[in-house]
């Protein structure tokens, strides 16, 4: 298993963060703009303090992979993504599922603020059973997601600052 941090800094409070974050439009805004396609939202429900969303999208996953990895993944993945936040906390938990790609992504939410704005932290965990390759396909994985978290960073500081407002209703 394959552990690394990740943070993002916003100049917006860490509610005005969450906020967005819990949006479905917002969401499907952010991520049509990262490139993912047939976004959909398939569950948004709240109790109490506690939310959940579920999006199923699309990616291209191939590009830039090694041989051997190019055998284990499709051209294009079915995504599953379930994000659970509990609004007092402002802590919460993301589970990714590639469906057909034998691998485990989770991860630990936390928004903060901090001078200037807010800083939004992830802990992921990455694993890959299988024998011999599990451990080069996890590191694999985890440069994907940073240089993705690189775009992602790009791409949510401008919906923030534009608002998610004028985005389309997810289907």
């Amino acid at each position: 298993m394959r552990s690394f941090k990740h943070q993002q800094r916003f100049p917006h409070s860490a509610d005005h963060v969450l906020k967005q974050y819990c949006d479905p439009r917002f969401l499907a805004s952010r991520h049509g703009a990262l490139g993912h396609q047939d976004v959909a939202v398939l569950e948004h429900s709240a109790e109490g303090a506690r939310l959940r969303v579920r999006l199923s999208f699309m990616q291209v996953t191939q590009a830039g992979l090694p041989a051997f990895a190019r055998r284990l993944v499709k051209k294009r993945t079915q995504i599953l993504q379930s994000l659970e936040w509990n609004h007092r906390q402002r802590r919460g938990r993301i589970v990714i599922d590639a469906r057909g790609v034998p691998m485990k992504v989770e991860g630990e939410l936390r928004l903060s603020d901090c001078a200037g704005g807010c800083v939004a932290s992830v802990a992921w965990e990455v694993h890959c059973p299988l024998p011999l390759v599990g451990p080069r396909i996890e590191s694999l994985a985890q440069e994907m997601m940073l240089r993705m978290a690189e775009q992602d960073q790009a791409v949510t500081a401008r919906l923030l600052a534009q608002g998610a407002e004028a985005a389309p209703r997810p289907a």
